[in-house]
């Protein structure tokens, strides 16, 4: 899996706006990339094929607090298809700007650029045109392999 999740949760913590995307390296499996917004505000983000389960969830620091977000992800497709649905059937307006929504997706990609580019810093509004996302075919084969069960 690419790590959308990930992208999705900093995304929501630190809000819109992204800048940029660095790849910092891997470590047992996992990627760490650092996002970044205006201010200096940034996100390290892991993401990774893990031996097994790992729980969803985020480490926020402030200047003031340290709060310890795990997601209850028990609900998690529920609560986006009451949302998406109603809007791909053509029955409620957007639930978000399609510009809100690209842009997890251009992190992701900045940072997959940034690992081809061994670090560099790779800023959203400079992807390349050509910059060719992922896989979605290799990607669906993959996690539906991933889901089935061994043969008993």
């Amino acid at each position: 899996n690419y790590g959308i999740h990930a992208y999705s949760l900093a995304h929501v913590l630190m809000g819109e706006g992204a800048e940029s995307a660095r790849w910092m390296g891997t470590c047992d499996r996992q990627i760490q990339v650092e996002a970044n917004w205006p201010g200096g505000r940034r996100a390290v983000i892991a993401v990774g094929k893990a031996a097994a389960y790992l729980p969803f969830y985020a480490t926020v620091v402030t200047e003031r607090r340290v709060h310890h977000i795990q997601v209850n992800n028990r609900n998690l497709y529920r609560a986006l298809l009451s949302k998406v649905l109603p809007y791909l059937a053509g029955e409620a307006p957007a639930p978000y700007p399609l510009a809100r929504l690209l842009e997890v997706e251009r992190l992701a990609m900045a940072a997959e650029i940034s690992r081809q580019r061994h670090g560099a810093r790779i800023a959203l509004d400079a992807l390349p045109l050509e910059a060719p996302g992922y896989d979605g075919a290799a990607f669906a084969a993959e996690y539906r392999l991933s889901k089935l069960q061994p043969a008993r």
